[in-house]
């Protein structure tokens, strides 16, 4: 079940807790996006929510956008938009989110508007794996098999190079652990914001 943003709740330590609780690769730097569902009152409790996690992150590199909002649920991209470009750079990748629909984006702040735009008649495109960081080869695997006989599923299902993934996803598995231990220990988000260079 999705967590709530609940309105009366301090922003930032709601906020804050389902970062770490759902985006710590993105925050360590180890993965270029993540996303979470989220129950909300209204639009004006995103706008709140989002304005506080993008003053805190933006400097570090770090954005959040409301990728859908609907029937009181919403879903929030938490992105590094840097590594985001170079990732849609790459000719295959490229190749593949211009027959999806988005050759006339420009950069990944145009992709991200078409993709918004897309899931609000497509429960969830394909592409959006893309955009949350997946290998291509996963993504087409994905869509090939229409998501069954992954070798592996965890953080996304696995349909390609499953033994450099696995290590990949080990490392995501420290990094999450850590992160929600320093966040109880009473580490704030921003201190647990890596800022990267060219981020």
């Amino acid at each position: 079940m999705a967590p709530a943003l609940n309105v009366n709740e301090e922003c930032s330590k709601c906020l804050d807790r389902l970062l770490v609780d759902y985006c710590a690769p993105t925050l360590a730097g180890v993965k270029s996006s993540n996303m979470f569902s989220a129950f909300v009152a209204d639009g004006t409790c995103i706008h709140r929510h989002l304005s506080y996690g993008n003053g805190k992150l933006n400097s570090k590199g770090v954005y959040l956008r409301c990728l859908k909002f609907r029937k009181g649920r919403t879903l929030i991209l938490v992105y590094r938009r840097k590594a985001l470009e170079r990732s849609i750079k790459d000719p295959k990748v490229r190749a593949f989110l211009d027959q999806e629909g988005y050759a006339d984006c420009r950069d990944i702040e145009e992709c991200l508007d078409r993709l918004t735009e897309k899931m609000l008649t497509e429960n969830c495109p394909h592409e959006i794996g893309i955009f949350l960081g997946y290998p291509l080869g996963d993504v087409l695997g994905f869509i090939e098999n229409g998501g069954e006989r992954p070798l592996l599923a965890k953080y996304w299902k696995v349909y390609s190079d499953e033994e450099s993934t696995r290590a990949w996803f080990h490392k995501m598995d420290l990094v999450c652990a850590g992160y929600k231990r320093s966040y109880q220990s009473g580490n704030t988000i921003d201190r647990l914001t890596v800022c990267q260079k060219g981020a």
